[in-house]
């Protein structure tokens, strides 16, 4: 379990990818795990005691080539400075 992120950082939870496409195509597992590489919206899990503008619980952009993968138990999270959070979203 994840106890504390850096200052300055934001955790976030990416969208997770469908397993079938809106046309009812099944994915395969390759093509998800590259969607998901991509995937750049998500929830906010935890921020740094530094950040001033991203919350708990925002719903958000973020720059993908600028995040850190982190896995914890069986839920993967990207790590990402909050300068990095792009745009933040009404609703999902």
């Amino acid at each position: 379990m994840i106890k504390d992120v850096h200052p300055d950082m934001v955790l976030i939870k990416p969208d997770v990818v469908e397993e079938k496409t809106a046309g009812g195509i099944v994915l395969g597992d390759n093509t998800k795990e590259k969607l998901m590489k991509q995937q750049n919206r998500g929830i906010v899990e935890a921020v740094g005691t530094k950040c001033t503008w991203a919350m708990k619980g925002d719903y958000m952009s973020f720059y993908r080539a600028a995040a850190t993968e982190i896995k914890d138990e069986e839920t993967e999270f990207v790590l990402v400075h909050e300068a990095h959070c792009l745009v933040k979203f009404k609703n999902k």
